[in-house]
């Protein structure tokens, strides 16, 4: 009798356990009961709850629960305002309520930036030619979080061959629903040298021992919309106005047609952004529309100077935990009403990057450039503490180390007319393709390290190459 009591014991404890814990499934709804916050010591909890895609009394279905806690940490990495994201739930099974508690280490938000900058735009260019007045020496006090209501203002100046001085203060959120921001910002520039064309496929410079040769100023407005989490669309009115010396346009009258010009432009970009991770994505999509209007004919003596649309179009896909696949298009349009140097967009310089042309500046009407990355990650995310430093917004660092192989493809419409300095006006062909391999070291406050070694097919040599931010 003892024996048969025991067996039933164990076939009865099972279900009696069961009852008790009564598990849910999949497909229960739960409810958001409680949300806790830890660890923003400045950044207010109405600007890190604005990034959740949830909030207390909603309502989700079980299964869907680790896609929107992932998609709300992406939310709050892409702000740039943490170092270090850790969500974690704590279900009550017996309720099927929810309790979140978002555990945050932020980062030191008043930063001083001190960077060499080159007239040719980047470090590889300069390199080539290795004139050391073209260096300016770039100071930048950037505050991120302001009154820690992620507002960023921004004062910059630069010494050197770049003399400037500007100042932008941007609100991200002016209204009750946190949709609409707005942006207001202004700089000041004077320069002995400027570029006065392309002459073999580079920049051909004019230097002024005791004038200057270039004054400008600029001033703009903006408003920027994010209706929902991934979408946002910026407009900005911008007033610009720039003085050229007498002996600039004397050495190229093909340059500007007028010594002052003072022109208003419209900028208007659209952002889709469903990237992991903005600073260096590995899974997700990214889409922008930019439509630019250069010159209004509102002002006296202004007439259209340039219209302009562009795109990024760009998809990341993980293969598996340590493989990655990156693929992106920009493509480019422009119409110059007046064929000026002034205006005008190249192959090479930063806004349309194509590696092993770093060291070339190839004018364009039309271009499109199609980048693809094949990667593998080689170390994995490492979190270190540098003894030192006390305080965790900077002494705990993480960094990742990525080897990857890439094959970038442009098609290009030149535009020889407006560069009458170039002695080569011909290509092989209006198709440019490049190969290579490189090293990415990406780290803590959106740094990433790029060191590349690729082959140019159209001027058929090889180039070592550093970079500062993901080629896609």
């Amino acid at each position: 009798m003892p024996f048969i009591l025991l067996f039933l014991a164990l076939i009865i404890a099972p279900f009696i356990h069961a009852m008790e814990e009564v598990p849910f499934q999949k497909n229960d709804s739960i409810y958001i009961s409680e949300i806790v916050i830890k660890g923003n010591k400045r950044t207010q909890n109405q600007i890190i709850l604005r990034e959740l895609e949830f909030s207390v009394g909603d309502s989700f279905i079980v299964s869907d629960l680790d896609i929107i806690l992932k998609k709300s940490s992406e939310n709050l990495r892409n702000t740039s305002l943490f170092n270090f994201i850790d969500i974690v739930q704590d279900i009550d099974t017996s309720s099927l309520t929810l309790k979140i508690q978002v555990n945050l280490i932020e980062r030191w938000y008043i930063l001083p930036y001190f960077a060499i900058k080159s007239a040719e735009e980047n470090i590889n260019s300069w390199w080539d030619q290795k004139n050391i007045k073209h260096l300016s020496l770039a100071m930048t006090v950037v505050d991120n979080n302001f009154r820690g209501m992620r507002e960023e203002l921004i004062l910059k100046t630069n010494i050197g061959y770049d003399r400037s001085l500007g100042l932008t203060y941007s609100m991200p959120y002016v209204n009750k629903k946190k949709t609409l921001g707005v942006m207001i910002g202004g700089e000041y520039g004077a320069y002995k040298e400027m570029i006065r064309g392309i002459a073999d496929y580079k920049y051909c410079f004019y230097r002024s021992s005791e004038n200057l040769v270039l004054t400008k100023y600029s001033a703009a407005i903006g408003i920027l919309w994010r209706p929902l989490f991934r979408t946002t669309q910026q407009l900005n009115l911008e007033y610009h106005n720039a003085s050229f010396s007498d002996e600039v346009l004397a050495l190229n009258t093909n340059l500007i047609p007028n010594s002052k010009i003072s022109y208003l432009r419209i900028y208007s970009k659209l952002k889709i952004d469903h990237r992991n991770n903005k600073a260096y994505p590995t899974e997700g999509s990214y889409a922008d529309f930019i439509i630019t209007q250069t010159g209004l004919g509102l002002l006296s003596g202004e007439k259209s100077m340039q219209s302009s649309f562009q795109t990024n179009v760009r998809f990341y896909q993980a293969l598996n935990k340590r493989l990655f696949w990156a693929s992106g298009l920009h493509g480019v349009i422009a119409k110059n009403a007046a064929k000026t140097e002034y205006f005008g967009q190249e192959i090479g310089n930063y806004d349309n990057e194509m590696r092993a042309f770093e060291n070339y500046r190839i004018p364009f009407k039309e271009a499109f450039i199609s980048k693809n990355n094949f990667k593998i990650q080689i170390i994995p995310k490492k979190v270190k503490k540098i003894p030192f430093l006390k305080t965790e917004t900077l002494s705990l660092i993480h960094y990742t180390v990525y080897l990857n192989a890439f094959f970038d493809l442009a098609y290009v419409k030149p535009d020889w007319q407006r560069n009458p300095l170039l002695e080569k006006r011909a290509l092989t062909s209006n198709f440019l393709y490049s190969s290579g391999v490189g090293l990415d070291v990406v780290t803590y406050y959106d740094m990433v390290f790029r060191f590349e070694c690729s082959r140019n097919f159209e001027f058929n040599n090889w180039g070592f190459f550093v970079h500062l931010r993901t080629s896609i």
